[in-house]
Parts: structure tokens; C-alpha cells; sequence
């Protein structure tokens, strides 16, 4: 799996990229692309927490829009409106966004 940054200070954030092709895509990012059109300000208030996590980690972040979704295998996400950017974290402090869900995708 290689990574892409997305944000990178004290911290980085990254996300997952796929090799099809011979091309390298990255899911992640041409999905909140694809939101972007109707959600445009929550893809860019995303865009903002992965900014204020790479620069304060967790302590810049509220729990409104981020939380540990599931502790047993440390996985957390992001929250921005009805947007979920869902990652696990490593213990370098490595963040890899993995996916993203919306409630209002169609909207």
C-alpha cells in the first residue's frame, strides 16, 4: 500500500492508494471529490480537520468531529456534517484515512 499526504506538520494524515492500471488512485480523495459539487463545505471542513489534526493532533480536535468508532481495532473518524472519513492511526502518530460514508450523498 503506498500513501499520499494529505496533511503534514507535527502529525500527518494520509490516505490509501490503489494501483490500477499502472496509475495510482486514491479512493478516498476521488470520493469526497465526487461529494464536492453538493458538499462542498463539508469536503472543505475536512479538509480543515485533517490541517488541525497534522498540526495539534487530537488536542486541536473536538468529539464532535472526531471520535474512536471502534476501540477494539483503533479505528476512529472524522466528522464533518453527515461525512465520515473513517482511519486507523499508528504509533508514530501516522493517520491513513481509509474510506468515507455519507447519510446525504444523493442530495
Amino acid at each position: 500500500m503506498k500513501l499520499h499526504i494529505l496533511a503534514k506538520d507535527r502529525f500527518t494524515v494520509t490516505c490509501a492508494s490503489k494501483t490500477k492500471g499502472g496509475k495510482a488512485t486514491y479512493p478516498v480523495l476521488s470520493e469526497l471529490e465526487a461529494l464536492a459539487p453538493n458538499r462542498s463545505a463539508n469536503v472543505a471542513g475536512l479538509v480543515q480537520l485533517f490541517d488541525l489534526y497534522a498540526k495539534d493532533g487530537w488536542d486541536g480536535l473536538s468529539s464532535q468531529v472526531h471520535h474512536e468508532a471502534n476501540k477494539e481495532h483503533k479505528i476512529g473518524e472524522f466528522i464533518k456534517g453527515p461525512i465520515r472519513v473513517f482511519y486507523f492511526e499508528d504509533d508514530a502518530g501516522l493517520v491513513v484515512c481509509l474510506l468515507y460514508t455519507s447519510d446525504a450523498a444523493d442530495e
